[in-house]
C-alpha cells in the first residue's frame, strides 16, 4: 500500500493543547473535588475518562463532564499553541493533509486560525467518533495517520492504517 494522504491528529501533533487541556480539566474537577491532584493527561484520563474515579460522578456524568471539556476547550481554541515544525513539513506534502481528532472541529479551526487552509478537510468529534472516521476514510483512500497517541495506535492496527507515533 501507498499512502496517498497524511491524515494528522491534533492535539499533540499539530497543536500543543497539553497545557490548555490539563487546565480545563482542572477548573472542571474542582467542582467536585478541589483536593484532587491535576497535572497531567493521565489525570484527565484518570479523573474524566471511561473508568473515572472522581468522587461522587456517575459514569454518565463523566461523559457529561467530557463533552463539558471538549465545549471549553473550543471556547479555548486560539489559545492552543500550533506545532510551527510541523505546519512547514506538512506544507511540503504533494497533497494537503487531513485531520481527525476527539476535538471539535470549531476548536480546530480556532486554533489553526490563518492555517486552516494548510489541511484538505479537519475531522473533529462532531463528524463522529474518532475510530469512526479513521475507518470511512480507510474505506475511500489509503493514507497514514499521524498520532501521539498509544490509543490512536491501536486503532489504526485494528482497521490496518499505517501509523507514524511521534
Amino acid at each position: 500500500m501507498i499512502a496517498q494522504i497524511v491524515v494528522s491528529d491534533f492535539d499533540g501533533v499539530v497543536g500543543n493543547s497539553l497545557s490548555t487541556a490539563v487546565n480545563v480539566v482542572r477548573d472542571i474537577v474542582g467542582l467536585f473535588d478541589k483536593s484532587e491532584p491535576v497535572n497531567s493527561f493521565e489525570d484527565y484520563r484518570r479523573l474524566l475518562g471511561k473508568n473515572s474515579v472522581l468522587k461522587g460522578v456517575s459514569s454518565e456524568q463523566t461523559e457529561t463532564l467530557r463533552e463539558l471539556h471538549r465545549i471549553v476547550m473550543q471556547h479555548k481554541g486560539s489559545e492552543i499553541e500550533l506545532f510551527y515544525g510541523v505546519l512547514c513539513v506538512y506544507s511540503e506534502l504533494k497533497r494537503r493533509p487531513l485531520i481527525s481528532s476527539s476535538s471539535y472541529s470549531g476548536t480546530i479551526f480556532k486554533a489553526l486560525g490563518e492555517f486552516v487552509g494548510a489541511f484538505e478537510s479537519v475531522y473533529g468529534f462532531d463528524s463522529g467518533k474518532k475510530e469512526g472516521v479513521l475507518a470511512q476514510l480507510k474505506m475511500n483512500m489509503d493514507y497514514i495517520y499521524v498520532t501521539d497517541s498509544k490509543i490512536d495506535i491501536k486503532r489504526c492496527r485494528e482497521i490496518g492504517v499505517p501509523v507514524i507515533a511521534v
